[in-house]
């Protein structure tokens, strides 16, 4: 489904409003519903380190430039760098911290190979590349993509197949609910929180939840 069908089905499922034909320009209830989608949306991406988040991307670090930021490297606002995935052909490229990258700046007496990059390190935004190559190299590393906020009636949530779409569906009318309240709120509340533990602890299988590329303290874990 894209962002249109899922607001409608939110709509459907909530009674709030009659389906509409596009959220472009959307107001009251039928905006509410589509901020739902979109919170609800970004909140599945954060959850994990999903695989299809995951992506690679090459940079020529070329002579006399060794910092890089963000936005000349092609990154996005809310990209991640992975930590320790730096490599070339010459194989891992060492991640050390600023302050060590710094130290080896300052000893201006050591001699370094500057046929390849040797270090980097990342600031905010930005990394640091030593030492100063003297002919271009090629630098790849994996970062995780930042979360997709749907605009258009036809974005689609990237990555997530659609027999889980209504994924989103059942966490933004179980969030709806609680904010709600009354009788009615958590009426919604419980039909559609179990919903959504379903169809997440079932996308987490399908992931594989031992995956050594998830890190965060919730790794393999289901929700209850």
């Amino acid at each position: 489904m894209d962002y249109l069908g899922l607001t409608n089905k939110f709509l459907v499922e909530t009674g709030v409003s009659d389906q509409v034909a596009t959220i472009v320009d959307a107001f009251d209830d039928v905006a509410q519903a589509a901020s739902w989608i979109n919170s609800s949306w970004n909140e599945v991406q954060i959850s994990r380190r999903w695989p299809f988040r995951f992506t690679e991307k090459t940079i020529n670090v070329v002579n006399g430039t060794t910092s890089y930021t963000y936005n000349a490297m092609g990154l996005a606002d809310g990209d991640v760098i992975v930590p320790n995935s730096f490599y070339n052909v010459n194989g891992g490229i060492d991640q050390i911290t600023y302050e060590e990258l710094r130290d080896k700046r300052r000893a201006a007496s050591t001699t370094q190979d500057k046929s390849r990059v040797y270090c980097v390190a990342t600031q905010v935004g930005a990394i640091e590349t030593y030492p100063d190559v003297d002919t271009t190299q090629s630098v790849s590393f994996d970062y995780l993509k930042g979360v997709q906020t749907l605009v258009a009636n036809s974005d689609v949530p990237y990555g997530l197949p659609s027999d889980y779409h209504m994924m989103i569906v059942h966490l933004a009318i179980t969030k709806y609910g609680a904010l709600q309240g009354g009788q009615e709120g958590m009426n919604l509340y419980n039909a559609h929180g179990p919903r959504y533990r379903k169809y997440f602890n079932d996308f987490v299988q399908l992931n594989n939840n031992s995956s050594v590329e998830d890190t965060t303290p919730a790794q393999g874990t289901l929700l209850a």
